[in-house]
């Protein structure tokens, strides 16, 4: 499979093409993977069933509530001092990979811009 993404020479570009096509796949896929996960959960809910399991399948879903805890970075930066701050506090530094197609670039454009055309992302 390896080989079915491999650069001629120092051509990128058949690596981005394959790329961009496997990208537009998966969020068709994703999209589809929303619209069903939300149908079965309005049918769990319909039921009122927090829970089902599948003969035929052999799947299982389960609806579980969940919170979660946001911390106020800047308000901790105030509450604590910088050495208090920093022991609390651990950075991962890392690499990402952003890649923009045009239609994405357009789209960055009309949100960053508001609509003003004249105004471009390179």
């Amino acid at each position: 499979m390896e080989n079915e993404f491999e650069a001629i020479g120092d051509d990128i570009s058949l690596l981005l093409i394959n790329w961009k096509e496997i990208s537009e796949e998966r969020k068709l896929l994703e999209k589809k993977e929303g619209l069903l996960k939300d149908k079965i959960k309005i049918f769990l809910k319909e039921k009122h069933w927090d829970r089902y399991n599948d003969v035929k399948t052999k799947i299982s879903v389960t609806i579980t509530r969940q919170e979660m805890e946001k911390i106020d970075k800047k308000q901790l930066r105030i509450m604590l001092g910088e050495s208090e701050y920093a022991q609390i506090v651990n950075k991962t530094v890392y690499e990402k990979m952003l890649i923009v197609t045009p239609e994405r670039r357009k789209q960055l454009n009309k949100f960053i811009n508001g609509g003003d055309k004249n105004r471009k992302i390179s």
